[in-house]
């Protein structure tokens, strides 16, 4: 199967079980699912590369954060510009 993954086929599709680091996601178009990398707390990406967050941001989790809309910038983050410092007081979740 693809790298990540311990497949299973069936009489009707493949159960993938992933290595840790990995998660499933369903492909009817090919093996019927497949293994892509988890990406650390702060980072996004496409299942094979992972990069930051924009500064400041993070993420919650070190799983599923494949788009960049799951980066946010923490409440409580202090940002200055040459107009002064503001605070978030909120999450607050980037957007394409």
């Amino acid at each position: 199967c693809v790298t990540g993954c311990f497949c299973c086929p069936t009489s009707t599709f493949v159960i993938c079980n992933c290595n840790p680091g990995y998660h499933m996601v369903y492909t009817p178009d090919r093996d019927g699912c497949t293994c892509e990398k988890n990406c650390a707390a702060g980072f996004y990406g496409d299942g094979r590369v992972c990069s930051p967050c924009p500064a400041p941001g993070t993420t919650d989790a070190a799983i599923y954060s494949n788009q960049i809309t799951e980066c946010f910038v923490p409440a409580n983050t202090n940002i200055t510009d040459n107009s002064g410092t503001y605070q978030y007081t909120a999450n607050c979740k980037y957007t394409n």
